[in-house]
């Protein structure tokens, strides 16, 4: 039985009954703007990241809390990230859920005119925007899109490293 489409595009489907979701995006809890799902290969290394061993686009992180658990609910640490606190030309905000893995970000000042986030824009937002990819410790490709126009710059690849 189909059920509808995801943000995405996906079909949401049942197939026992009407008791169990099955083959659908829906199943992934990462599977939706502003958040990806970090690799199982790397999950470890994210979890345990600290203030000191991530950085996204060259910049480290001015403020990390290891165990932010304010009214989520669930175990995971939050970055904030910009390079100048008075003339702020680049700020993202992340959250890694340590429990299902998910990775995700509020969003990408760059440059004072730039607006990005993780996803497909042509699902995410009715904007005007162009996708393009990032890595995680330079593998991967993962989507992000910035807004375009006249009075948008281009938000270079928000590459993620983690040491």
């Amino acid at each position: 039985m189909i059920l509808g489409r995801t943000p995405a595009g996906l079909i949401k489907t049942k197939t026992d009954g009407g008791l169990r979701a099955v083959n659908c995006a829906c199943c992934n809890p990462c599977e939706e703007c502003f958040v990806i799902s970090i690799p199982q290969a790397l999950r470890e290394l994210v979890a345990n990241a600290t203030i000191d061993t991530v950085t996204i686009l060259g910049y480290s992180a001015d403020t990390f809390i290891p165990n932010y658990n304010p009214t989520f609910g669930f175990d995971a640490w939050y970055a904030v990230f910009y390079n100048d606190p008075e003339e702020v030309d680049f700020f993202v905000e992340l959250v890694y859920d340590r429990t299902t893995g998910c990775l995700s970000q509020t969003y990408i000042n760059y440059d004072g005119s730039g607006l990005a986030a993780w996803g497909d824009g042509q699902v995410c937002t009715e904007a005007p925007t162009q996708n393009g990819t990032f890595t995680i410790n330079g593998e991967g490709e993962y989507v992000y899109w910035y807004l375009t126009g006249d009075l948008y710059a281009a938000v270079p690849p928000p590459n993620l490293v983690f040491t």
